[in-house]
């Protein structure tokens, strides 16, 4: 943990996990399409943030098309053997829904997906 008076952070892996409510904010960065069961890391997302706290996912988006998505999917896992799947806007939204989570701000980079 690092910080200045009054504040608190913490770096996390898969192989560390704190208490339930331990913080105010956390975040997935770029690495949820790597991560084979995502319900499951959304949901320690949830356990790990305090009630009223916040949680930041900023992840790219796959394409509508199922079809698409699976092209997409095939040619990530070319260039990185440690992509999984990318989740289109629907599923991502429907991981918040099922963790009681509310969606407070939404941004998407048309030309990148991010």
């Amino acid at each position: 943990m690092s910080g200045s008076a009054g504040s608190r952070s913490s770096r996390a892996s898969g192989c560390w996990s704190p208490g339930r409510g331990s913080f105010d904010l956390t975040l997935t960065l770029g690495s949820l399409h790597h991560v084979r069961r995502p319900e499951l890391a959304v949901a320690e997302l949830v356990r790990v943030t305090r009630l009223g706290g916040r949680i930041l996912v900023a992840d790219q988006l796959a394409p509508i098309d199922p079809l698409q998505a699976v092209e997409l999917d095939r040619l990530e896992r070319e260039r990185d053997p440690t992509h999984a799947r990318l989740l289109p806007d629907t599923d991502l939204r429907g991981l918040f829904d099922a963790n009681g989570l509310v969606l407070l701000r939404s941004e998407v980079d048309a030309g990148t997906g991010w």
